[in-house]
């Protein structure tokens, strides 16, 4: 009797592990559906995987231009930046579509916040995304904050 029980929770187990490969397979093929970012540069930059610092000076316009490749045809696809805590100055393109097997490039320019604070750690936040079919690819690119050496700003009164 203890070894039908057995049995039971070893196919129940392999049932679920089973399932759980499935949804996560599921997962990371929908998480790249359309396309992905295959270069990001930032101020002349490359900047793509991450290993660049790129600095980036109180109020000053980031001019961005991604490159990323359709894996499959989509609708209403467009590229979203902003620095990350501040939303409010994200900036997007228009809306097109792309072609499955074909490159495209946009240009993007995101302004730095004047209220930086050069402590803390800026993240440049890049989206593909399209209307119907969601997310496709996402970057990050770090940013050095600074403040100009000899500008006077008023900062707070």
């Amino acid at each position: 009797m203890a070894t039908m029980k057995t049995k039971q929770v070893a196919s129940l187990v392999t049932m679920i592990v089973f399932a759980a490969v499935f949804v996560l397979m599921s997962a990371i093929n929908a998480s790249a559906s359309f396309g992905s970012i295959s270069d990001v540069e930032v101020i002349g930059i490359d900047a793509v995987d991450g290993s660049a610092n790129v600095g980036a000076f109180a109020g000053q316009i980031l001019p961005i231009r991604v490159t990323f490749e359709a894996n499959e045809n989509a609708t209403d696809v467009r590229l979203k930046a902003w620095i990350t805590g501040d939303k409010d100055l994200s900036v997007s393109t228009e809306r097109f579509d792309v072609m499955e097997g074909s490159v495209y490039s946009r240009v993007l320019s995101v302004q730095v916040p004047y209220d930086l604070d050069p402590t803390e750690d800026l993240r440049l936040q890049i989206a593909v995304e399209s209307k119907n079919d969601g997310l496709a690819d996402e970057t990050t690119i770090n940013l050095a904050g600074q403040r100009e050496s000899y500008a006077v700003q008023i900062l707070d009164v």
